[in-house]
């Protein structure tokens, strides 16, 4: 008979020494461990081969939460960005409003001052008085005129 050398046909051999193995025999044992390492082609399923592809698995979807969590890290950061630069814009709009109502409340109080005058001069009475209110309020409107027909004028285009 002849003499295998592979390992499985060497340990077999050493367990059954008084036991020969005829070429057939020896064939159908080589099968058999060949079917063992190539269970998987044959749709019997390897351990080894199913918790490698476990393993494998489990990296790609480790290694494409990792990529999702890289990219939800990216669009938080530029959300926080925009949100620093929406509140900034804020701010700079409030401190814009209280200036503007600090203007219009200096230009009310003018307005009242100058309204004042106006009534005691018009309660004081005489003709002399009354005379230079109404010079003033025509100087004021031949003013406004002047104004808004140079205004105008300057920005038609032309």
């Amino acid at each position: 008979s002849r003499r295998c050398k592979h390992r499985r046909c060497m340990s077999l051999r050493e367990r059954n020494s008084t036991t020969t193995y005829t070429p057939n025999q020896h064939l159908m044992e080589r099968g058999k461990s060949n079917a063992r390492a190539k269970g998987s082609l044959l749709g019997i399923p390897d351990r080894n081969q199913d918790k490698a592809a476990q393993q494998q698995s489990e990296e790609l979807i480790e290694k494409e939460n990792n990529r999702k969590l890289e990219e939800l890290a990216a669009i938080t950061g530029n959300i926080k960005r925009s949100v620093i630069d929406i509140e900034s814009g804020i701010a700079e709009s409030h401190t814009l409003m209280d200036e503007l109502g600090n203007q219009m409340e200096n230009g009310k109080t003018l307005i009242n001052g100058a309204m004042n005058k106006l009534t005691q001069l018009a309660n004081q009475g005489g003709s002399r008085h009354m005379c230079y209110l109404i010079l003033f309020v025509v100087f004021v409107v031949i003013l406004v005129y002047f104004i808004i027909t140079h205004l105008g004028a300057s920005s038609e285009p032309q």
